[in-house]
This record gives C-alpha cells, structure tokens and sequence, in this order.
C-alpha cells in the first residue's frame, strides 16, 4: 500500500482525486466567480515524500497548484519567450526541455540567458495559478517526510465574465470541491476547440462581422459564413460571449473545418502544443517529463524521478 511504502522508497502518486475525497478540500475564492469552474477537467492528487524536481515544461491547461504540506519552489517563464524556451533542446513531441534545470548550462541552451523569469516559493496552504503555455519547473521538498498537492486543472477561458462575479456578492473565501464536476472527455474536447477558436477575440466585448473576418482570414468564404450562422443567433451582426458559449464548436468544424485554430492571423501566441487537444501525459519515470495534459487514466504510483 502507497501509504506504508511512501517514505520508505523512490515513488510517489500521482492520481484523479476520488469523489470521497473531494469534500476534505476546497476551491479558492478566485475561481468561484467568472465561469470557471464550469470547465475543470481534473483534480489531481500529488503524493510523495519529498525530493522530486520537473523538467522545464509546459501544460495545454490553466490549474492551480494547492499545497496542502510541505515546499514547492516554482520557476515560471512567460508562454511569449516561445522562441527563446525552445530553440535549444526543446523535445517538441513531449512539450519539455532536456535542459538540467539543477545546472543550468547557457552554453548549450544560450537563449535562456535573455528571458526573464520568475520565481516563487510555495509552503502549506498557499495556491498557484500557472496560466495555459507558460513555462515552468517545480522542485518539491519538505521536511516532514510528505509532500502533498492539489492541481485544479480547467479548460483556458478567453474571455472573463465580469458580470458573473459583480452580481455574486456573497462570494465564500472557499468552497468544497465536493461542489462541482468535471467534464467528461468529449465535452473537455469540445470546450477546448472552442477556447482555441475564440482566444483571437478576448480582448472585445462584443464580436462585429469584420472581426471575423479578420481573424480567420485565411478560411474560405463559405467556412466563415458557417462560422457567423453558429454565432450570431440572433442575426444582428453583432456576436456576444454568450451567443460564442451557445452552440457546438464540434458540430462547427464538421460543417466548417476551414474554422480552425491554425487559420486565425492574430492568434494569441500559445505555444502548448495541443493539437489533439493536448498531448498526453504521466507517464512513469523518465516518460513522466512529457506531461501536458492529465486527462488520460494516471497510475497509482509512479517512481520519483521528475515532478510536474
């Protein structure tokens, strides 16, 4: 059993929470408004005794990362250093850099000596937000013999409902996780074809014609046209967030595939690599660095060679 052997031996756990679990932990208040928590994916337990460092990677995902004991010190580079991260040493089919991030060496990774970068330490009872692309490393230790964590791992928004959060206004400091769901797999694809879709628009309130137009550019006319059917319900060529969350982003690209993501001009530059939607992840010992999205079955007990 994981829980006799834990201390005693190089491994640690890595696992989708189960449901009995979820009531003894909580959702921070900063999710509790906006409509995120409409598109969480998993909720991941991390388990060890300590001592397990990352590679320098990147995840398909926005999570929180919760510590519930021990220390994590975490490196974050912005996703917009793309060029820099990666062009030494980058393993593009794993999403993760061969870069020893114990001895760091500028001589073979030279574009890492221009980008800045920051850094955080973590103990007990504090949540970080490590936002869908960005680059990062974690090194985790303690000094209890167990170090414990929870990721809260959701599906990037494009756009904030601001709206949501003022009418709110008993917003809890926390609310159990036991509270919500995640979404099934199809669904999970669906929500994260659309976010890839609609980043270009995130920083508009309301979508005209033209900015359709604009950002998918390189689609035919036809594709287009489908795209403003689906959106514009109400056919006043004006699109808004919630006419965007209305329809099915799958049924869309069947009827459109010219809509996609590599079509858009201005895309917002995510360098995640998550063509299906996200690449695969937790795989066990040296495979473990390749993580980029948790939303295949996780084994119980992984050796501890690298944490992500």
């Amino acid at each position: 059993m994981f829980l006799d052997i834990y201390k005693k031996k190089d491994i640690y756990m890595v696992h989708d929470m189960h449901k009995k679990m979820r009531g003894d932990y909580t959702v921070p208040r900063s999710l509790l408004c906006g409509g995120f928590t409409k598109f969480f994916t998993h909720f991941i337990i991390w388990f060890s005794s300590g001592g397990t460092k990352s590679v320098l990677h990147n995840d398909g995902l926005d999570n929180i990362n919760c510590l519930m004991e021990g220390n994590k010190d975490v490196v974050l580079i912005h996703k917009k250093y793309q060029p820099l991260v990666e062009q030494d040493g980058w393993v593009l089919n794993g999403g993760y850099s061969s870069l020893d991030v114990e001895k760091v060496d500028l001589i073979k990774h030279p574009g890492l000596k221009d980008i800045p970068w920051y850094f955080t330490k973590m103990t007990k009872g504090d949540c970080l937000f490590i936002p869908k692309g960005w680059y990062h490393n974690v090194n985790s230790y303690t000094h209890t013999k167990r170090n414990l964590a929870i990721n809260l791992w959701f599906i990037h928004i494009p756009y904030f409902n601001k709206t949501d959060c003022d009418v709110k206004t008993d917003i809890p400091d926390t609310e159990p996780l036991s509270n919500f769901e995640v979404n099934d797999p199809d669904a999970s694809e669906a929500e994260q074809m659309r976010s890839e879709l609609l980043v270009p628009f995130s920083d508009k309130e309301k979508i005209t014609l033209e900015d359709v137009k604009e950002v998918f550019n390189k689609a035919s006319p036809e594709d287009i046209n489908t795209f403003i059917t689906f959106a514009d319900q109400n056919k006043d060529g004006v699109m808004t967030w919630e006419e965007l969350y209305s329809f099915d982003p799958m049924e869309l690209l069947e009827k459109a595939p010219g809509i996609d993501a590599r079509f858009e001009k201005d895309k917002d530059d995510d360098q995640s690599q998550e063509p299906e939607p996200e690449q695969k992840s937790h795989l066990v010992e040296e495979e473990l660095s390749k993580v980029k999205d948790p939303t295949i079955e996780l084994p119980d007990v992984v050796p501890a060679k690298e944490e992500l």
